[in-house]
């Protein structure tokens, strides 16, 4: 949230969003500056300016819970050397993944969408590329164009992936037939309007984890997969990847994947035998490329090398599985569990911002935080006028100002509709922070985007 701070208390490593010479009103940057150097505290000063507006995060004032929290799997939590640091008082904020890209050789929009001259080979690219016939052109549409259609398409992916992996877990072979199916649908709404099912992945309620998980993490892959410049076949190759990631988890016990308390060393090695077990299922399913099974067989390998199930690290992990390993993580955070509650969107982007080098792979993290923005979609945020929204689209010139639909009112009132607010030309109204909607008590399938 954003707090006001005697210019004297102002410290490096924070980040300023404006600055005021008097009690009231104070001059908006419209964007987050970072505190570098002592020498810009002091030209605050000599200009006089007496209050700065800064961002502060819940977690900077607890490390310890967020950082370690123990009723996180060992895999979620962060590594003893990464709790060190911030234990030691080195700030660390959510808007740090707005990194400043002005001493960088090129542009951000170059970054973010990276034309084929500029792309680096150890971007979105299989190892095993396929020659495609050139596909009819996905034209882009309004999100309201594309919410009933993207809808349909997240409800059948749901059926789809519970009738599939029921039958994994039954002994039947893995039929991917009705599966490819739906992930091309889900590839051409994402390609249409990727917010519409990006909103739908954080406010379904559903109860049947294992199942939603599985399609989250798909439009979630396919959403940062999208911002590379691939092929629509490599989209479809990543998504059917990302849709069965998790399938050797049918063969777990469903007792200790059910589990709501801190499971047994016994326990957590029989989970993370579940890659082993998508290796014996994929061995007896047919029409599935390498690049698909790599993202399957290394989603949970980490990029410093100390991840499962074969310590693969850096640029020779496979593309497709490094995206699946963010998104696999995003969700896994994001969603309420029966052992503990989901957490705010925001944080889990800081999460995924101080584990690049360490889990994730730098470049792809970057993408991401710049695609989903610092808000994603589906992610709810209070307004500075005490109402509360669901953001609906993100701004890519601006991440702090995205499309909001407001739901709540000053009061907490849920509105009788809700109607959008685009941040970036409201000067009234702006973000003061996310808010978990779990506080609310809300059905979120009542919700009408």
């Amino acid at each position: 949230m954003i707090e006001k701070i005697d210019i004297s208390s102002l410290r490096i490593g924070m980040y300023v969003q404006g600055v005021s010479k008097t009690e009231e009103g104070y001059e908006d940057f419209k964007r987050f500056i970072p505190v570098r150097t002592t020498e810009q505290i002091e030209r605050f000063i000599e200009d006089g300016v007496r209050y700065a507006y800064v961002f502060m995060d819940e977690a900077a004032d607890s490390v310890s819970p967020f950082c370690m929290d123990e009723s996180l799997p060992a895999e979620e939590r962060f590594s003893e050397s990464t709790y060190k640091s911030l234990a030691s008082g080195e700030p660390v904020q959510v808007a740090e993944v707005v990194k400043d890209h002005a001493s960088e050789d090129r542009p951000l929009e170059e970054y973010v969408h990276p034309t084929a001259e500029s792309q680096a080979p150890d971007t979105f690219v299989a190892e095993s590329p396929r020659v495609e016939a050139v596909p009819e052109p996905i034209l882009k549409v309004e999100f309201k164009e594309e919410i009933d259609r993207a809808k349909s398409i997240n409800e059948e992916a749901f059926a789809i992936t519970k009738e599939f992996m029921n039958d994994v877990r039954a002994g039947k072979a893995l039929d991917t037939s009705m599966t490819k199916e739906v992930v091309v649908s889900i590839v051409d709404s994402i390609l249409r309007n990727k917010e519409a099912l990006l909103s739908l992945a954080k406010l379904k309620d559903f109860d049947d984890y294992t199942f939603t998980h599985s399609v989250n993490v798909c439009i979630i892959a396919v959403a940062l997969g999208e911002c590379m410049n691939p092929t629509r076949a490599q989209l479809y190759d990543l998504a059917l990847g990302a849709m069965l990631h998790d399938v050797g988890k049918m063969k777990v016990p469903e007792k200790i994947l059910q589990k709501i308390t801190s499971l047994s060393e016994t326990e957590y090695l029989e989970v993370k035998k579940h890659v082993d077990y998508s290796t014996e299922i994929l061995c007896s399913s047919t029409g599935m490329s390498d690049d698909t099974r790599c993202a399957i067989l290394q989603h949970h390998e980490w990029y410093n090398g100390t991840g499962y199930p074969n310590k693969i690290s850096g640029k020779d992990i496979h593309p497709y599985a490094r995206i699946v390993s963010i998104a696999d993580y995003y969700d896994a955070l994001t969603t309420r569990r029966i052992y503990r509650d989901m957490l705010i969107p925001s944080n889990v982007m800081k999460r995924i911002f101080l584990l690049e080098n360490e889990k994730f792979d730098p470049e792809m993290a970057d993408r991401f935080i710049k695609c989903l923005g610092i808000y994603p979609s589906g992610s709810f945020v209070e307004i500075n006028t005490g109402e509360v929204g669901v953001v609906k689209a993100t701004n890519m010139s601006n991440l702090m100002t995205p499309i909001v639909a407001m739901l709540f009112d000053s009061k907490k009132q849920l509105y009788p509709k809700s109607f959008d607010i685009d941040l970036s030309a409201d000067e009234e109204r702006r973000i003061i922070g996310a808010v978990n909607p779990a506080h609310f008590m809300v059905n979120f399938d009542s919700i009408a985007l």
